[in-house]
């Protein structure tokens, strides 16, 4: 019985090798992934954030999605100003591009797996009488947009699925802009089987 395991160690342990190698090398062409993301932030303006996105991979390095967001803002009354709360709504699109894959395999340390670009246009709605300057009337909503770049890091925590940071910048920044530049985000990346 000693002698049988012996002899088939080789063969277990060269075909656990084989299927391991199998994983490494599959793409991630054709799968489809969520990134549920939530923001908070406490403080003199608070900002409670949801934002449900899906993406396909059109290569293995190359994606595209879509989604939604919502957000509850709120900003504290001071001595200057009488406070508010307000929904803001939107949508966006966006594309990423993973310049480096598979870090972990040749840096000396784990640092993360993919170094990747990101650009992303999103419409947002809010309202005029709290956003819309100079006039602030108080009827209405209106529609803003935000054209962000930047770049960001995945680490791995599965075959695909991984957690992502990214550092955006918002080329159309301006007075109806919701938010400052530069804008952080964390977001979980969960792959379909």
């Amino acid at each position: 019985m000693i002698i049988a395991i012996i002899m088939a160690s080789p063969k277990l342990v060269d075909a656990q090798y084989v299927q391991a190698e199998e994983q490494v090398n599959e793409s991630r062409r054709g799968k489809w992934y969520l990134i549920p993301e939530i923001e908070l932030w406490f403080g003199n303006y608070s900002i409670i954030e949801v934002t449900p996105q899906i993406a396909y991979h059109i290569t293995d390095r190359w994606s595209i999605g879509t989604g939604i967001n919502y957000n509850f803002y709120r900003e504290v009354p001071t001595y200057y100003t009488d406070g508010y709360s307000t929904h803001l709504y939107g949508a966006r699109a966006f594309t990423r591009l993973a310049v480096i894959t598979n870090a972990e395999e040749w840096l000396p340390f784990y640092l993360f797996s993919d170094l990747f670009i990101h650009m992303e246009y999103q419409m947002m709605n809010m309202e005029r009488k709290y956003f819309y300057a100079p006039s602030y009337t108080d009827e209405g909503r209106f529609w803003t947009e935000q054209v962000y770049v930047g770049a960001g890091f995945a680490q791995k925590i599965g075959k695909f699925s991984s957690y992502s940071f990214t550092l955006l910048w918002d080329l159309n920044r301006n007075i109806y802009s919701p938010y400052g530049n530069p804008v952080y985000r964390i977001g979980f990346n969960i792959y379909f089987k």
